[in-house]
């Protein structure tokens, strides 16, 4: 059967000409996605199986190398709750990360992406000051796009840019822009600030949009209540975290 015309569009949009890398991509990212509000590890590797399949069927298709990295990125990161998720050594991680990074730059063919690759590269390099300036430049050019946004308050909480930070989390807010993407990362980017009000106002907003079907926005919603000192109201919610998972 031939595909829609939209999801044509899609899929060309996307970077690839191939139907079945398409489809193998699409359900690695709703994998992660799950994976992301569930913590569950068997749907992490099943997306990375995913992401491996399309690019063994468009060996060029940028983006699912980009998601590729991400996945090994996180499996490399102590800080995050998918930490170590394969028990292969660290040194062959950092490989397959590279690679994965290195492809997506090296095919990707809008030069506006590989510079957002490249500030993930950078990022995964530890060249903080460069991925911000980077993450900043895309974010100005594709302000709608909610990856480099949840990057960019990533490198901001590293640089220790709190101002801004507040700023762009009151933004989301006043525009009731809160999707579960940004709602993890600006609970956690907002924790380095000293807006207790903006703070509350922040994990009330998440619990209410996102608290019934993600375990880690629950989690993460709860932290952020008793860094902002609501002991009240993180005790409230605290049934529902020891029963989300």
């Amino acid at each position: 059967t031939a595909m829609d015309p939209e999801a044509l569009e899609q899929m060309m949009k996307a970077g690839t000409n191939s139907v079945a890398a398409y489809d193998a991509y699409l359900n690695g990212v709703g994998l992660w996605r799950a994976a992301g509000a569930t913590t569950d590890i068997y749907e992490a590797l099943l997306a990375r199986d995913e992401f491996e399949r399309s690019v063994q069927l468009d060996p060029e298709f940028a983006r699912a190398h980009l998601y590729l990295y991400w996945f090994w990125t996180t499996d490399l990161a102590s800080n995050q709750v998918l930490f170590n998720l394969t028990e292969l050594p660290r040194e062959e991680k950092i490989r397959y990360r590279d690679e994965a990074i290195a492809n997506a730059i090296r095919f990707e063919n809008d030069p506006l992406a590989k510079e957002f690759y490249r500030a993930n590269e950078a990022w995964g390099r530890q060249d903080t000051q460069r991925a911000y300036r980077l993450f900043s430049e895309y974010q100005n050019q594709r302000p709608n796009d909610e990856d480099a946004f949840c990057s960019l308050l990533l490198t901001m909480r590293e640089l220790g840019r709190f101002d801004e930070i507040t700023e762009l989390v009151r933004g989301i807010l006043e525009r009731d822009e809160l999707t579960v993407e940004l709602a993890l990362q600006s609970l956690q980017a907002l924790r380095t600030t000293e807006d207790s009000t903006l703070m509350r106002e922040l994990a009330q907003q998440s619990i209410a949009k996102y608290g019934d079907n993600n375990a880690l926005v629950l989690y993460q919603s709860h932290r952020q209540l008793l860094w902002a000192g609501d002991i009240d109201g993180a005790r409230l919610i605290l049934p529902r975290v020891m029963n989300a998972n």
